[in-house]
């Protein structure tokens, strides 16, 4: 299995959200290496379960416009 690497730049305002991202990873893990990526990739994944969902936010968009494109009709 070919591994790929991902390199990310993290905007200095979001540097607090990335570390705590890591430390908690530390804390499920008791370490990063080796699991880090596997983390980003679960945190990714549920994002977007999560705007493909019911309750998330692209729906509610799609929601919306519907009733606007409904109630102009």
């Amino acid at each position: 299995m070919k591994e790929n690497g991902f390199h990310v730049r993290i905007k200095d305002e979001d540097e607090i959200v990335w570390e705590s991202f890591k430390q908690d990873v530390i804390q499920k893990h008791g370490k990063l290496h080796g699991v880090l990526g596997d983390e980003v990739m679960n945190a990714i994944k549920l994002y977007r379960s999560y705007i493909n969902s019911d309750i998330g936010p692209a729906t509610t968009y799609k929601n919306r416009q519907k009733e606007e494109v409904e109630g102009y009709m």
